[in-house]
């Protein structure tokens, strides 16, 4: 009689699985990162203390390669997993990566003064992602790393834009010391 019981609510429990059906959210993790390549570097300005809210380097532009852009948007995207900042030197001072949703179009982000965004760019700004837990342990470096943020992104095109903004006074060692990375579960 058990196992009747058993069998039962095997049979029970599957058919209703399999009755709802499996959805899958993703399935493919990437990593876009800045500093790879000439072209892509986040160039800072070396030796010069940068004041409180000033923004780093310039609008970051990542190329996660979304698997839905151009063939079905605008569900195309996927979800940040994790955001991480490397530098060439030892640094303290916090950061926040504010990520948009599109490409500014009436915006002044330049690195070292503070950014302002112009009124028809406001809605495309999401909150910032908050980098403090710096670490260099590994010697004249500091990693910044942010893991589970679990932020779902409709892609509006194949890049994804964000700025980088110091919360305290870094001073770089080197123009191209900075990498700053995404990773994605993508759609």
């Amino acid at each position: 009689m058990k196992k009747l019981k058993f069998a039962l609510a095997y049979f029970l429990t599957t058919s209703i699985a399999l009755a709802q059906g499996v959805n899958t959210v993703g399935g493919l993790t990437v990593e876009a990162c800045s500093g790879v390549g000439a072209s892509s570097a986040l160039s800072v300005t070396a030796s010069s203390a940068y004041a409180i809210n000033s923004q780093v380097g310039a609008l970051i532009s990542l190329n996660p390669s979304f698997r839905g852009v151009g063939s079905n948007p605008p569900d195309s995207g996927g979800i940040v997993q994790s955001v991480r900042l490397n530098t060439k030197d030892v640094q303290t001072a916090g950061f926040k990566a504010y990520q948009l949703t599109a490409s500014p179009i009436a915006s002044t982000f330049t690195n070292g003064l503070v950014p302002v965004i112009g009124a028809s760019d406001v809605f495309k700004a999401r909150g910032p992602v908050t980098l403090t837990s710096n670490d260099s342990g590994l010697g004249t470096m500091t990693v910044y790393e942010l893991d589970a943020i679990a932020r779902a992104h409709v892609a509006s095109g194949a890049t994804d834009y964000w700025i980088l903004v110091t919360t305290g006074t870094p001073t770089f060692t080197i123009s191209g010391d900075i990498q700053f990375c995404v990773t994605y579960l993508v759609d």
